[in-house]
């Protein structure tokens, strides 16, 4: 909700509110020695967050809860693969599912009330992600940006990116994606998929 800002360190978990006060700091907490981008992820209300970690040499999923200055372990689940790959995770924004893996490792979708899984793809997955508003779960796939509908998990969307590396956003509402190209910036409603506006980028050599 933009009100809280949780940071991976090498010292731990650290938590800053809007005007940057340090509001909790939990040391034992630690993701792995790389870049931390898809291995950290918060609710809505950053009453919980879910990171990627090792656990005895081997990957682990956790979920903890927040309490104020205080945190709790409520989930823990192993990640099928070798130290070498980068596992991804994300948690979706209402705590209703979990996603993990990714990379060179199959990617799981678990319900977080159950505990049983709604969606599982084979290695190849670049990226994931919910929208803001929990509607859809997103993974590229090379230059394919695959959407599910979270009610139902079944045949999803497919936008075409101009190339694997195409960076993309969701809007604080989910309603639309915005895609990077080369000379503009097209969006997409999340209701249909189809373009409905783009927005022309002035490069180095244009006039």
């Amino acid at each position: 909700d933009g009100q809280k800002l949780f940071v991976a360190t090498s010292n731990g978990m650290l938590v800053f509110d809007r005007q940057g006060q340090q509001l909790a700091s939990w040391p034992a907490i630690l993701t792995y020695a790389r870049p931390a981008a898809p291995c950290l992820s918060v609710n809505q209300d950053g009453s919980r967050f879910a990171i990627i970690t090792r656990s005895n040499g081997k990957w682990e999923a956790r979920i903890y809860a927040v309490q104020g200055a205080d945190v709790t372990l409520e989930l823990a689940l192993p990640v099928e693969g070798a130290y070498g790959n980068t596992p991804r995770i994300a948690l979706s924004p209402d705590n209703t599912y979990l996603a993990f893996g990714g990379g060179e490792m199959p990617l799981r979708v678990l319900s977080f009330a159950s505990k049983l899984e709604v969606l599982k793809l084979p290695a190849g997955i670049d990226a994931i992600s919910f929208t803001p508003d929990g509607a859809f779960f997103a993974a590229r796939r090379s230059r394919e940006l695959l959407f599910w509908k979270t009610s139902a998990w079944k045949n999803p969307a497919n936008l075409l990116l101009p190339r694997e590396d195409t960076p993309y956003a969701f809007s604080a509402d989910g309603a639309t994606v915005a895609i990077a190209m080369p000379t503009k910036i097209r969006i997409y409603g999340t209701g249909d998929f189809r373009p409905i506006r783009e927005i022309n980028i002035r490069t180095s050599g244009s006039p």
